[in-house]
């Protein structure tokens, strides 16, 4: 959004340091529930798991994610579009792109 001038380098700056203080949240809550921590269930060896993903293959599902919900939201709130079907648009496209980048990742 920085580099499409809609929000100042101060605010993606800091957009940006809390992505990553929720990505280090998120990880310490999955390290609580599927790691090593006394009395946590193991969600992988339950559901059959064993493989591992690589870490390059996990990167690159993120940023095609990423790609996706950033994209769609440019897309839909872009103010030089003209066929604008309602005002109901915007809303919903963001949402299923955020919901199918949820369900396939």
């Amino acid at each position: 959004m920085f580099v499409a001038q809609r929000i100042s380098l101060v605010r993606c700056l800091l957009y940006w340091a809390m992505q990553l203080l929720g990505a280090v949240l998120g990880a310490a809550i999955l390290l609580l529930v599927n790691g090593t921590v006394v009395g946590a269930v193991d969600l992988r060896k339950e559901a059959g798991v064993i493989e591992e993903v690589p870490d390059w293959a996990g990167f690159i599902a993120e940023l095609i994610g990423s790609f996706t919900i950033i994209f769609t939201y440019l897309a839909a709130t872009n103010t030089e579009r003209r066929q604008r079907v309602s005002s109901y648009d915007f809303p919903l496209a963001v949402g299923l792109a955020v919901y199918v980048v949820h369900l396939t990742l």
